[in-house]
């Protein structure tokens, strides 16, 4: 029976979900869009 291969430990997945890439905090944006006159850029 020892001849025979042993699986090793099976591990679970980690989860990925709910981690986002650190970038450019959204209080560095630029001071025209607080005023939000313009559409589609932050």
């Amino acid at each position: 029976m020892s001849v025979l291969r042993h699986k090793g430990k099976r591990r679970k997945p980690t989860e990925k979900r709910g981690k986002f890439i650190v970038g450019e905090s959204i209080s560095n944006r630029p001071k025209e869009v607080e005023d939000r006159k313009s559409f589609g850029h932050w």
